[in-house]
């Protein structure tokens, strides 16, 4: 579950054309502040959630603070892969890309009012570099935006656009693609990102008890269903909601440790049947879906129609406290019913369509006492 990679994503890498931050720098401008640096602000972790009125400010008397600053390599097999993707989502191909995902703990705090971005090779196979990218404050994928060599683009960040207080994991992403004449670009280039802070950090209210006395809390209770696709799930937009995702409708906080889900199957229009269902959970966590994130269910009944887990949970997967609505949502699929002529067939060939009920809770303790 914590992977912050979706299946499509996970793929790409396989092939080695996607490039994801390293762990946060240690340097000076090390962006996640230690108990002591952030004094106006307790760790998560071990804060009491009735925390009276308090400031968020991970800045520690910073005015700039580095998310990235890496090597970024496109191999030679990104080049038909990133153009797969921009001629299909983009009608616009190129050859040649990788995605950014900021690491854990890299944010763009509140009070940031500019992202700097600054791309520079020396690569004769880099013809030239755009990017696209979506923002903490949408769902939505901004326009093409070039980045020309060793030039500083800058990026306006209202208060909106922010990651909130207590966030683990940015919802910011890249993608950043070839451009130029021709549009290719196969090799290394170095990628910066900063943010400057311009504004103040506001004092932010006590953290709600999204509790209330209980010890499991409802998250989804729904019936759903899963459309039939060919192939595994390559060609989705990563980015974007899936629309047979499930979202939750309840918050996820911050003392849960264990998720419980039900998933009974109610009909499948395949002959073969449903041989095997698959859980695919997105947590606070997460930027984006991950294939089979909750691994294999606790228990099956004997005809196959009833999957259950129960899968621990992590303090970075939950939600923010502040929120109003939850970042989790979940998604159901199934793999056909093995036969002599589909033996292989339990992750990909196809995915049969079906309907289904599901029920979620999260528990406060394992096995929700």
């Amino acid at each position: 579950m914590r992977e912050l990679t979706a299946f499509l994503i996970a793929v790409l890498a396989l092939a080695g054309c996607v490039e994801t931050a390293p762990d946060a720098p240690t340097s000076a401008t090390d962006p996640t502040p230690s108990a002591s640096a952030a004094s106006t602000d307790a760790d998560p972790r071990t804060e009491d959630p009735g925390l009276g009125s308090h400031a968020h400010d991970y800045w520690s008397g910073r005015e700039r603070v580095t998310l990235v600053d890496e090597d970024v390599s496109i191999e030679p097999p990104d080049l038909l892969l990133s153009g797969v993707m921009t001629t299909r989502f983009f009608r616009d191909p190129s050859l040649g890309g990788a995605f950014i995902v900021l690491p854990n703990g890299s944010l763009v705090y509140e009070g940031t009012g500019r992202l700097e971005i600054v791309a520079t090779w020396d690569d004769a196979t880099v013809n030239g570099l755009r990017f696209i990218h979506r923002h903490a404050g949408s769902g939505e994928i901004q326009p093409w935006t070039d980045a020309p060599n060793g030039e500083t683009v800058s990026i306006e960040v209202t208060p909106d656009m922010t990651d909130m207080p207590h966030a683990q994991v940015s919802r910011w992403i890249f993608f950043f693609a070839a451009s130029g004449t021709p549009p290719v670009a196969s090799g290394t280039f170095h990628l910066r990102i900063d943010i400057v802070k311009t504004r103040d950090v506001a004092e932010w209210p006590a953290h709600p008890d999204h509790w209330n006395g209980a010890s499991e809390i409802l998250l989804v209770e729904a019936d759903g269903s899963s459309i039939e696709r060919v192939g595994p799930t390559l060609l989705e937009e990563p980015w974007k909601d899936h629309e047979d995702a499930i979202p939750a409708s309840a918050i996820v906080p911050m003392e849960a440790t264990m998720l419980r889900v039900n998933v009974t199957v109610v009909s499948t229009m395949d002959p073969a049947g449903v041989g095997k269902v698959h859980l695919l959970i997105r947590t606070a966590s997460n930027v984006l879906f991950d294939y089979d994130d909750a691994g294999d269910p606790i228990e099956v009944s004997d005809d196959k129609l009833t999957w259950t887990w129960e899968v621990p949970i992590e303090m970075d997967e939950t939600d923010n406290p502040y929120a109003t609505t939850s970042a989790w949502a979940f998604r159901v699929r199934a793999a056909p019913a093995p036969t002599p002529q589909l033996p292989f067939c339990e992750h990909g060939c196809y995915q049969p369509e079906f309907e289904f009920r599901i029920v979620a809770t999260v528990h406060r303790a394992a096995g929700g006492t």
